[in-house]
């Protein structure tokens, strides 16, 4: 085989190929309208399923206030509290106990007001 011929050959090749897969490219539907129209098909059953299950429900909510009576009138009343009666209550021993735990409590500040100037006396000195 002549160089040529072979030249010859592979430019037919060539062109052949070339005119196929064009062919092939022009004969084929476009990808992206077709995905295109899959999503909008896709989207639209979506809404078409949101839209049946909102119906759904306001259509049961609705069903559910038919069904529904007169709502009962429920009050409640505090129980009353018994008051301490006077006759139960020893006013010397609550006095006396308020006056023990003043003094304690009187006692107590007293003494951390002591401790606290000690200590602030002996930081002082050294």
């Amino acid at each position: 085989m002549s160089r040529t011929y072979r030249a010859l050959t592979v430019l037919a090749l060539s062109l052949a190929l070339a005119a196929g897969t064009t062919a092939v490219a022009v004969a084929a539907p476009v990808t992206s309208s077709a995905v295109e129209d899959q999503n909008d098909r896709l989207l639209r059953s979506i809404e078409a399923a949101q839209a049946e299950h909102t119906q759904a429900a306001v259509e049961q909510a609705r069903a559910g206030e038919r069904n529904l009576g007169p709502v009962p009138v429920v009050t409640i009343a505090p129980q009353p509290v018994p008051a301490a009666g006077g006759d139960d209550v020893d006013l010397l021993p609550i006095l006396l106990l308020g006056l023990v735990g003043g003094l304690a409590g009187g006692a107590a500040i007293a003494g951390l007001a002591a401790a606290i100037r000690r200590h602030t006396q002996r930081a002082v000195a050294a």
